[in-house]
């Protein structure tokens, strides 16, 4: 749930949670947890769309009125990281 490392996450952390009950079987269940975390992805990134749209009071489809709202506060912050954004 923690994981900040993708390499460790897949080459030690989910073996040592996998051989709890022993090695048999280890690659398929591993496959399954890669599975589930594969799916969950794109969920995950439609409720972060969703979520920053609702923040910014953004109802419909049309993404060059978001765009022409961003354009105004582009460059205003001083902060590189949030222009970026």
């Amino acid at each position: 749930m923690s994981a900040d490392d993708p390499h460790r996450s897949l080459f030690v952390d989910l073996p040592i949670v996998f051989e709890q009950d022993g090695a048999q079987f280890l690659g398929p269940r591993i496959r399954k947890a890669l599975e589930e975390l594969h799916t969950a992805y794109p969920a995950m990134l439609t409720r972060l769309q969703a979520s920053m749209l609702a923040a910014l009071s953004h109802q419909n489809e049309d993404w060059t009125t978001l765009q022409s709202r961003a354009q105004i506060v582009t460059g205003l912050s001083g902060d590189l990281r949030l222009d970026a954004f």
